[in-house]
């Protein structure tokens, strides 16, 4: 039987065309100047990232990074990563992807949603960027699209003579 030409859900293992890393500069990261620097190679990462947007996992990527994502399946994850495609340059690299993934996610789905943390946690599960956070911090740093405000709950007693409105 023939093999794969490449695995989304582990592309570290041995396939037809040798093996791929699954992290941003980790194990099997090619920096030559074959593959026009690894264009190819290198391109299973981001399919690792659409692996785990689908299917959700949880592990240790190979910078030490552990992570937990739960997956969106096939529907979900296919419309951000159409919208993804639409809005790249041809030029873009990884960190331009992830930007365009999490705008993405928030067209489609809303900042804060659940579709928006799994796109930014697959994208830390790859070592492309930080996980979501909900942090005040999350304002100020280079995402701030992390970060997500909590509705106050106010009460309000009337305490005018013969007013009804405030």
């Amino acid at each position: 039987a023939a093999q794969p030409l490449r695995s989304m859900s582990n592309p570290n293992s041995t396939t037809t065309y040798g093996r791929q890393p699954d992290t941003y500069t980790g194990t099997y990261w090619y920096t030559g100047a074959l593959d026009n620097g690894g264009v190819h190679t290198n391109s299973g990462v981001l399919n690792h990232w659409f692996y785990i947007l689908v299917q959700g996992e949880a592990g240790t990527n190979d910078l030490g990074n552990a992570y937990n994502v739960t997956g969106l399946g096939w529907s979900k994850a296919e419309k951000i990563a159409y919208i993804t495609e639409l809005n790249l340059a041809a030029n873009a690299n990884y960190a331009a992807c992830r930007t365009a993934a999490i705008n993405a996610a928030i067209a489609l789905y809303g900042r804060c949603s659940a579709e928006h943390i799994a796109v930014t946690n697959a994208w830390y599960a790859v070592g492309v960027g930080g996980p979501w956070t909900n942090t005040p911090q999350a304002l100020f740093s280079a995402y701030p699209r992390n970060h997500c405000m909590t509705p106050a709950t106010v009460s309000f007693t009337n305490t005018s003579n013969g007013g009804a409105s405030y």
